[in-house]
């Protein structure tokens, strides 16, 4: 679960748990050791872990942080 007041690094990482589940779903894939992705323990889970996963499942993904007059927004 996503709290209403979570980072942008949180919603980072939930949003790519968000696709790597929806990857493994629509190709019904039986993967080990993803119930952290696939439940979105995000606070279990560090960045480059998860774009390690999305390489080897070969999903692209692009994130982008960007400031704009002080405040951080986050583009995926």
């Amino acid at each position: 679960m996503l709290y209403r007041n979570a980072s942008e690094l949180e919603k980072s990482k939930y949003e790519i748990c968000q696709n790597i589940t929806r990857y493994k779903r629509i190709n019904e894939l039986s993967l080990k050791n993803l119930d952290d992705i696939l439940y979105c323990r995000i606070n279990l889970l560090k960045l480059d872990d998860l774009a390690s996963y999305l390489e080897k499942l070969g999903i692209t993904f692009h994130l982008e942080i960007e400031k704009k007059r002080g405040v951080t927004e986050k583009r995926i």
